[in-house]
């Protein structure tokens, strides 16, 4: 987290993708589950900042991987995902059932 006289500013939230698998295959691998600055505070670097201390952390703790997601359609969480080292490895589109019964 990023803090400016006490107040939270930005937020980078990671998860072992062994959360989600038991399978060896993704014990290496961390996902970001939340990026996000407060708005006053947007395009001066601390996301990148987040991003990059969260990732230290992560391969110091022994992660080799790391993924991230975001919309088709949010292009500038794309291009900075793509400045920061990401690449895309397919586009899917997610499917929702609004309710359970029948």
């Amino acid at each position: 987290k990023a803090y400016l006289g006490g107040e939270e500013i930005g937020e980078c939230f990671v998860l072992s993708a062994a959360a989600f698998s038991n399978r060896d295959v993704v014990q290496d691998w961390i996902f970001t589950h939340s990026l996000g600055v407060a708005e006053p505070y947007r395009r001066k670097g601390l996301g990148r900042c987040l991003l990059d201390n969260t990732l230290a952390a992560a391969r110091e703790a022994g992660y080799r991987h790391a993924a991230i997601s975001t919309s088709i359609t949010n292009h500038r969480a794309l291009l900075f995902y793509a400045n920061c080292g990401y690449h895309a490895v397919d586009w899917t589109r997610q499917l929702c059932r609004r309710s359970l019964k029948g």
